[in-house]
């Protein structure tokens, strides 16, 4: 779940955004009265052509206990206003926080970019992860496409490599060609 902090952005009736939004929530109501229509046929898909969602300074990206992660960023929404079909451009920086896992908290790497990049081809579903997490002297990188970050994920302990995925490299400092880690550098 996305959580947005104590400061929310207010947007002002010409602002750019505020159009945007207004526009899609139209869209949206338009779509939604054109489904019930006489005969039960569907209306207009909704489309979204060019919809700019910009997150930050006071966003966060929040699980309860588990992750808490300052998140800023912008991304360009275009096609069908579904996130499994819709094709999203523009990438987020996780800016700091942490991840709990069990008996262990890592934090963001602050030397690190931890960019996480979307890409048309693949999609909102299935992004392109850089992220350094460290906890003492524990340090767990992650370079690759989303949905298969166990194959991107390098674990090493005091400098000395402990695990690394399939396709795990070196932790963020480039990629092997054909990698689908392009979009990261």
């Amino acid at each position: 779940a996305l959580k947005a902090g104590r400061k929310r952005a207010i947007l002002g009736a010409n602002s750019a955004a505020a159009k945007d939004a207004a526009a899609a929530s139209a869209a949206a109501a338009a779509a939604q009265g054109g489904a019930q229509r006489a005969g039960g046929a569907p209306g207009p898909e909704t489309q979204l052509a060019g919809l700019q969602v910009v997150l930050g300074p006071d966003f966060r990206a929040l699980f309860p206990v588990v992750l808490n992660v300052s998140v800023s960023g912008q991304v360009t929404l275009h096609g069908p206003a579904d996130p499994l079909r819709c094709a999203p451009s523009g990438a987020f920086t996780l800016d700091s926080g942490s991840l709990n896992l069990v008996a262990t908290q890592f934090t963001l790497e602050r030397e690190h970019a931890n960019r996480v990049v979307l890409v048309p081809e693949l999609g909102l579903a299935d992004p392109l992860v850089d992220v350094v997490l460290v906890s003492g002297d524990l340090r767990a990188a992650v370079l690759g496409r989303g949905s298969a970050w166990q194959e991107g994920l390098t674990l090493s302990a005091s400098g000395t490599m402990l695990a690394s995925g399939a396709g795990g490299g070196s932790g963020g400092s480039g990629g092997s060609s054909g990698s689908g880690n392009e979009g990261l550098g």
